[in-house]
């Protein structure tokens, strides 16, 4: 009786650790394919509750904001791809007069800054930003680096990055800390699906906060494809940030928020 007892334990304890093995069995690795020359698109739902303060102007609604974005990979060598991202129909509801001009400005600053965005097929990004001159958040001046390991690279479980870079803001320096946490909750023949937060801090001078911004989303990797699908989520953001410094006379813009977006493949007409 004993003896069928310990073979019966026995035999569990087998069928345990080999179930367990089934379960943390290492994840097929995500590999990005892109074709070098080809036009992505992939189109760009936001929605946000907005509260801003900047001097005599404010503004408090929701905004509305679609865009196209477009990636193209200019070249592939050394192990990664180095892109091109154009940001193009922009389109904006519910926004006052000065916010629209304002998005409009910027959106489209940011589709002809000069900087540098390379990807390796793992889903490693970098960035190189040069000369960002936005007046008057004259930030981002300068050369920055921004290193974001693990951006959608699949691990098969949680795992959190963080990282630092240095930026310029009206000639004093800030620090951009950035947190990426993701773990994989689905897999299928055709999908994966990531569950992820990125958080940004930025700080003045190493000690005083001046923004935060969090997103939480959930990702899907086309394994045919071998690209995004969608991304959809939610963000929150809040923070103070100074515009306009003349000797004693000190501005701040004050602006808090939270919203919901979807971005997802489309094909190109």
């Amino acid at each position: 009786m004993r003896r069928k007892w310990l073979l019966t334990c026995c035999s569990l304890l087998v069928l345990l650790f080999a179930s367990c093995g089934r379960l943390i069995r290492p994840v097929e690795p995500f590999v990005y394919q892109f074709e070098v020359g080809k036009t992505y698109r992939y189109h760009l739902s936001m929605e946000s509750q907005l509260s801003l303060e900047a001097g005599l102007v404010g503004y408090q609604g929701t905004v509305k904001l679609t865009a196209s974005l477009y990636m193209t990979p200019l070249a592939f060598s050394n192990g990664q791809y180095l892109f091109q991202l154009l940001i193009r129909d922009v389109s904006l509801e519910n926004a006052d007069k000065n916010l629209s001009g304002a998005v409009y400005s910027y959106l489209n600053y940011l589709s002809t800054v000069f900087y540098e965005w390379y990807m390796t097929p793992e889903g490693r990004v970098t960035v190189y930003y040069r000369d960002l001159p936005i007046y008057p958040l004259q930030w981002l001046a300068g050369m920055v680096l921004v290193d974001v390991s693990h951006w959608d690279e699949i691990t098969g479980r949680g795992e959190e990055k963080t990282t630092n870079f240095q930026a310029m803001f009206q000639n004093q320096e800030i620090t951009v800390e950035t947190s990426l946490f993701q773990r994989l909750v689905a897999i299928n023949s055709e999908s994966y699906t990531l569950e992820q937060r990125y958080t940004y801090n930025a700080y003045k001078q190493k000690a005083f906060p001046m923004a935060n911004i969090d997103f939480q989303m959930e990702t899907i990797l086309n394994r045919k494809t071998k690209r995004i699908a969608t991304k959809t989520g939610y963000f929150q953001f809040q923070g103070s940030v100074p515009f306009l410094q003349q000797g004693f006379l000190s501005l701040s813009a004050r602006f808090q928020g939270m919203g919901k977006f979807i971005l997802e493949e489309e094909p190109l007409q």
